[in-house]
């Protein structure tokens, strides 16, 4: 039987399934069909994902996945991420045009409102049910054999003739009638707290100590997201544009009354949340009255573990205290179904995040096509053509292998999403990759990724070797972010070729060539833009001395100069003011205040009117971007 084949989504590199080495979640997708861990039929093509067992089987051939550790912060961000891309999918149609805000949506923020496990605490704590349980437990009678003095011993125990009969030394005397006994086996009782019920109590206290401190995570997560766009909407630092179009983006999720509204609600809820944490926290201390000041939840051991399933006992059933203890078990159990999800379905549900996060990927690439002038037209479910009249850009746009593909002229930029959460160390393998001679551009995009203190701009990824761009739905910057990588992206093909050479031109030709200075030491180019007449009268000449190829390549050079004089703001429709060639490239300015120039092989995008110059401050107006020479 021949071994399965796996295919690297980011450099198209294949290797055999193998033991040899956990695989990186998201990385690789089958060539072939297969059966995973014998529950899953998956097709050639297919995303492998994990299903949480301990190994990965595919067919006959055993393998397994690399297992990333999250710290708890990280965890429910991520879960609130996953929830977040699902709100929006239910709302997305890439298709028809229904694009939806791409940040988190407003029904993420009413989460806040109480559930049937919150409500059922807020009137067990009412009622004092388990404050009841933790003071007057119900506790059973344990009688243990102990050998005492005979004035101390209160009930014998039944043996305690033959083990008298056998040990002398527990005698005091012998006499013609008998033996008086010094000691004797006796019965003691003892209170005994260890018993079902309070086993069923003590884990109880476990599971919702640790669901509490997960739903205030997720809560706290989105309070903080909603702090920050409000925070956001006030800042200075931020240029007035920028802040303008991430709150419109932002808007369109929640208004800025609705994210107040709803931030109020969360942190009202927060308090509350906290407070029952505390409380249960304060019953795993509570002192039985007269048991030795001991409480009951340390009166059990901590390895006294129980089934999900409870005993229906005489005491859970009829007690009324401790019957809430299975009421409360069973909303508990119905909260946090979705972490007891057999392998199956945790693959069905993996498979749907990475779907998901496709369609969002796919959303943003849309969102910043039409931000960017271009008008998408789709010739199917999965491939569309997008066209900029204002710079003359014509692309593709295809959903193909699970990546998104922007077509131009022959290049490619592909965005490779993954929803599946990664550390430090799966991110740092997680990197831009270039194929066929540089005209491929794969960039990862993730859905989580650790908190980096040096996040490089999004042109930057553009540069094989990079880190992955976090897109997310938590994340202000996220269109942001897209805007600016794609922007690059077309900015190295409208600049690929300027300043074209050309060394032999028929001698008329080069009589009526624009003077431009710095002129090339071997040959003629345009440098920049020629005046209406000029152009006149060399497209005269061309038209009598010039082949058609000739005069087509100098007429797109004078059509990609024309385009590059115009001022990059798509507020503004100006020329520029100030066009310069220099020896490396060109400078332009606009009255707007927009700057941009060409030196050193790399494209340069900037404010003049701000001081702070950086994307954090100034998104997609800010670029800086290596332009490579086809």
């Amino acid at each position: 039987m021949t071994a399965l084949r796996l295919r690297d989504r980011l450099d198209d590199r294949r290797r055999q399934v193998n033991d040899d080495a956990p695989l990186l979640e998201g990385r690789w997708v089958l060539e072939q069909p297969a059966r995973q861990n014998g529950h899953t039929e998956l097709a050639g093509g297919d995303l492998l994902v994990d299903d949480g067992a301990p190994r990965l089987r595919l067919g006959t051939v055993d393998s397994g996945f690399r297992r990333p550790r999250m710290p708890d912060d990280d965890r429910s961000d991520y879960q609130l991420a996953l929830d977040a891309i699902a709100a929006i999918k239910n709302r997305t149609d890439l298709t028809t045009g229904r694009w939806p805000s791409p940040l988190l949506p407003a029904e993420l923020g009413r989460q806040c409102e109480p559930n049937r496990l919150d409500a059922l605490l807020d009137e067990v704590f009412e009622r004092g049910h388990l404050d009841a349980i933790a003071i007057r437990p119900r506790l059973s009678m344990r009688y243990e054999t102990e050998l005492l003095p005979v004035d101390r011993a209160r009930r014998l125990d039944t043996g305690f003739q033959r083990h008298l009969a056998a040990h002398s030394e527990c005698w005091a005397a012998r006499t013609l009638s008998g033996v008086v006994p010094k000691t004797v086996l006796a019965r003691i009782s003892d209170d005994d707290a260890d018993i079902y019920e309070h086993r069923v109590y003590a884990r109880l206290l476990d599971h919702l100590e640790r669901y509490l401190q997960g739903r205030i995570g997720k809560l706290s997560s989105i309070a903080a997201r909603y702090q920050e766009g409000l925070e956001f909407n006030n800042s200075e630092d931020v240029d007035w544009q920028l802040r303008r179009d991430i709150c419109a983006v932002w808007g369109e999720a929640v208004s800025a009354g609705e994210a107040g509204e709803l931030l109020k609600q969360n942190r009202e809820q927060l308090d509350h949340l906290a407070c029952l944490l505390k409380r249960i926290r304060a019953l795993k201390g509570r002192r039985i009255k007269g048991f030795n000041g001991s409480s009951l939840y340390q009166a059990i051991p901590r390895g006294a573990q129980i089934g999900l399933s409870l005993v229906p006992t005489n005491l859970l059933q009829h007690d009324a205290h401790y019957r809430q203890l299975r009421r409360l078990w069973d909303a508990w159990l119905a909260a946090t179904a979705a972490e007891r999800e057999r392998p199956v379905q945790v693959l069905a549900r993996r498979r749907a995040d990475e779907d998901r996060y496709e369609r969002y990927i796919g959303l943003l690439l849309l969102r910043v096509l039409r931000a960017l002038d271009f008008q998408v037209s789709w010739s199917g479910e999965a491939s569309a053509r997008a066209a900029c009249d204002r710079w003359g850009d014509a692309a593709s746009l295809e959903n193909c292998d699970h990546t998104w593909i922007i077509g131009m002229d022959g290049h490619r930029l592909v965005l490779v999403p993954s929803a599946a959460p990664v550390d430090a160390n799966a991110a740092a393998e997680w990197t831009t990759r270039t194929l066929d001679e540089g005209r491929e551009i794969r960039v990862p995009s993730l859905l989580h990724a650790p908190e980096r203190t040096d996040s490089p701009s999004p042109p930057e990824h553009l540069v094989a070797g990079h880190p992955a761009l976090q897109l997310y739905p938590l994340d202000l910057y996220a269109q942001e972010k897209a805007h600016a990588l794609v922007a690059a992206w077309l900015w190295q093909r409208r600049l690929a070729g300027y300043g074209e050479v050309f060394p032999q031109l028929p001698t008329p030709v080069a009589d009526a060539w624009p003077e431009i200075a710095p002129a090339p030491r071997d040959g003629h180019a345009l440098c920049r833009p020629v005046s209406d007449a000029d152009w006149q009268r060399l497209s005269e000449v061309l038209e009598q001395h010039a082949r058609p190829q000739l005069r087509d390549r100098i007429a797109n050079r004078k059509t990609q100069l024309d385009r590059l004089a115009q001022c990059p703001e798509s507020d503004c429709s100006r020329r520029a003011s100030t066009f310069e060639p220099q020896p490396s490239g060109f400078f332009a300015q606009c009255d707007c205040g927009c700057r941009w120039e060409l030196r050193d092989s790399h494209f340069r995008l900037a404010r003049i009117d701000r001081e702070l110059q950086g994307f954090v401050t100034l998104g997609h107006r800010w670029l800086y971007v290596p332009v490579i020479s086809d």
